[in-house]
């Protein structure tokens, strides 16, 4: 069984610009399209366990 893949902390908590994510290389744009986060705005992601509807 495939374990979870780790979010880093700091990205975990509040929404951030993913191309800064992508530079620092803390995740891959391949990565920010998946199902673990969730688009807010151009550049702004968020976990999706950070977000309620």
């Amino acid at each position: 069984m495939p374990s979870s893949a780790q979010v880093p902390r700091r990205l975990s908590v509040l929404p951030f610009r993913g191309s800064a994510a992508v530079a620092e290389g803390l995740l891959t744009w391949a990565m920010l399209h998946g199902p673990g986060w969730r688009r807010l705005l151009p550049d702004v992601y968020v976990h999706r366990e950070r977000t309620t509807r």
